[in-house]
C-alpha cells in the first residue's frame, strides 16, 4: 500500500492529497508551494516519538499488567526459563503500539519547529487549525493550531502484532521473527543478559514506531531519509567552510542538517565503494559528463569531499564548479545504500540538457534498486528524460537490442506519482497527472514552448 498524506489548512494548501510512490514528482510554477509540500513530506518522514513521553506511557500501561515498574524484567526473566515468550513479548509490544500516537504528538510539534520555525508558519493565513492525515501501515490524524499539537484518531496497523514471534534458545539467545508476506524474517538472533541489553535488541520501540505511526516510507525496520534543499550550492559554499557557531544558528535548519549530510555522505563515500552494479555506472558516468573525479580524503579525523577537475586541479567541494556543487550531493545520496528516501529539489539546478538526462537514469537506477525519490522539478528534459525510460519499460523485452540501455533504466509506470501544483481560486491545488505507458505528462511546458514559437512568429512578421 502506498502511503496517503492529507492536508488541510496548511501552508497555501485549503485540501490537498498526495499519494506517495517510489518516484514521486512535483510540478509547476515558481513560489506555488512545491518545496513546501516536498518539505512537510520529508518532515512527517523523519518525526519520531518524543522518547520519554513514549516510555513514559508504555510503562504505566505494562505496570497494572506484569506487577511491576520495569516489563522488560518480566521479559528478561521468561528469556532466562527458555522457550516461547512470544506471548509476553507480543503485550509489551502491543503496549507500545497503543501509545506511540502519545510520543508523536511530542514529536510531530519539535519536528515542525525544527523545519519551518514555528506551527504559526504552517497554519495557513486566516485559518484557526489544520489538519495532517496520513495513512500508511497505521492511520493517524493530528490537529495543528498555532501553539499546539493534538491526535484526533489512530488506528495502528491491525494484525501486525500477531505475525511477531520470540522464542529463546540455551544461554539467553533470543529469536524474533515477523512473519512476513508468506516467509519469515529473522529480526534479531542474539544472546541478552540484562534489561539493557533486552531494550536495544527486542526492537520493540522501533517496530511498533514503524507499524503503529505515519509508516510512511519506511519498511519494517527504519531507514535512513535524505533532503538536499535547492539552496545547497550555495550552502556548500558557504557552510562547509568553518564558521563561527553564532552563524551557523542563524542558519534554516534545512539548510544545518544538510550540511550534517553532506558530512556523513562523506564519511560513506570514503568507506563505501558505492552500491554495485548499475547504480555505481550512472553515478561515474554523471562524474565524468560534469568533468571531475570524487576523492574523498580523512584528516584530522574529518571526511572531506574533493573533486578533481579535468584540468587535473584538486577542489574542494566548497570551491568546485556551481554544477558540481549542485549533482554531487545527489548523485551520492541516490548512489549510496545507506539512505532509502531521498527528497531533491530541482534536481536538475545547474546542469546541462546531456547530464539531466544521465541524472534520469541514476533516478531510475535508483528507484528499481528499492530506494524512495522525491522530487520538484521545472525542467522539461529532466522530465522528457524520465518519460523515455518509462517507454522503455513498454519494450523491457527488447532492451538489450536498444543501444545504450539496460533493464535497470526502465521505469514500471505504475511506481511513479507526479502532481502539477498550480494556484486555483486564491489557493494551491494539486492536480494529480495520469501517469501511463508514455510518462509524466508535459503539458505546462508545451504550452510554454508554443507561447514562445507564437513570440517568435510575431516578431519575425513584422519583418
Amino acid at each position: 500500500m502506498n502511503p496517503r498524506v492529507r492536508l488541510v489548512n496548511i501552508g497555501p494548501f485549503r485540501d490537498v492529497e498526495v499519494e506517495v510512490k517510489p518516484l514521486t514528482v512535483f510540478i509547476g510554477r515558481n513560489s506555488v508551494g512545491k518545496s513546501f509540500l516536498a518539505q512537510m513530506l520529508w518532515a512527517l518522514d523523519t518525526t519520531t516519538p518524543d522518547p520519554e513521553v513514549w516510555v513514559d506511557e508504555v510503562f504505566k500501561k505494562m505496570e497494572d499488567e506484569f506487577k511491576t515498574s520495569d516489563p522488560y524484567e518480566k521479559l528478561l526473566e521468561r528469556v532466562r526459563r527458555g522457550g516461547d515468550v512470544t506471548e509476553v513479548f507480543r503485550k509489551l509490544l502491543e503496549a507500545y503500539i497503543e501509545t506511540v500516537h502519545i510520543g508523536l504528538t511530542a514529536g510531530l510539534r519539535e519536528r515542525l519547529e525544527e523545519v519551518f520555525e514555528s506551527l504559526d508558519n504552517i497554519v495557513m493565513e486566516g485559518a484557526s487549525e489544520a489538519r495532517i492525515r496520513v495513512e500508511g501501515r497505521a492511520l493517524i490524524e493530528f490537529k495543528l493550531t498555532r501553539d499546539e499539537v493534538q491526535v484526533l484518531e489512530y488506528k495502528p496497523d491491525a494484525g501486525f502484532v500477531e505475525r511477531v514471534y520470540a522464542r529463546t534458545l540455551p544461554l539467553g539467545r533470543l529469536v524474533v521473527e515477523l512473519l512476513e508476506d508468506g516467509r519469515s524474517v529473522v529480526l534479531y538472533d542474539g544472546v541478552v543478559s540484562s534489561t539493557d541489553e533486552l531494550y536495544d535488541a527486542t526492537l520493540i520501540p522501533s517496530l511498533a514506531y514503524l507499524h503503529g505511526s505515519f509508516g510512511l516510507l519506511s519498511s519494517w525496520f527504519i531507514r535512513e531519509s535524505i533532503f538536499l534543499p535547492d539552496s545547497r550550492a550555495g550552502v556548500s559554499r558557504i557552510l562547509l567552510r568553518p564558521l563561527p557557531r553564532s552563524m551557523v544558528k542563524e542558519v534554516r535548519s534545512v539548510d544545518r542538517e544538510y550540511i550534517g549530510f553532506v558530512q556523513r555522505l562523506s564519511r560513506l563515500a570514503f568507506k563505501s565503494e558505492y552500491v554495485s552494479g548499475d547504480v555505481e555506472e550512472s553515478l561515474e558516468e554523471l562524474l565524468h559528463e560534469l568533468g571531475c573525479k570524487l576523492e574523498v580524503t580523512k584528516r584530522a579525523g574529518r571526511y572531506t569531499l574533493y573533486l578533481r577537475m579535468w584540468s587535473g586541479k584538486r577542489l574542494n567541494i566548497s570551491e568546485s564548479p556551481s554544477s558540481v556543487r549542485e549533482a554531487l550531493t545527489v548523485a551520492l545520496a541516490l548512489a549510496l545504500p545507506e539512505y532509502h528516501v531521498v527528497f531533491i529539489e530541482e534536481p536538475e539546478a545547474h546542469l546541462h540538457p546531456r547530464a539531466q538526462r544521465i541524472l534520469a537514469r541514476l533516478i531510475a537506477r535508483a528507484v528499481n534498486s528499492g530506494k524512495h525519490v522525491v522530487i520538484t522539478t521545472h525542467s522539461s528534459y529532466l522530465l522528457h528524460a524520465l518519460n523515455n525510460l518509462v517507454a522503455l519499460h513498454r519494450r523491457r523485452g527488447d532492451i538489450e537490442k536498444i543501444k545504450g540501455f539496460k533493464a535497470s533504466d526502465a521505469i514500471d509506470p505504475d511506481s511513479i506519482a507526479a502532481y502539477l501544483v498550480k494556484i486555483g481560486d486564491g489557493v494551491v491545488v494539486t492536480e494529480k497527472l495520469k501517469v501511463d505507458e508514455y510518462g509524466i505528462p508535459t503539458d505546462e511546458f508545451s504550452k510554454v514552448a508554443e507561447e514562445l514559437l507564437e513570440e517568435e512568429a510575431m516578431i519575425e512578421g513584422l519583418g
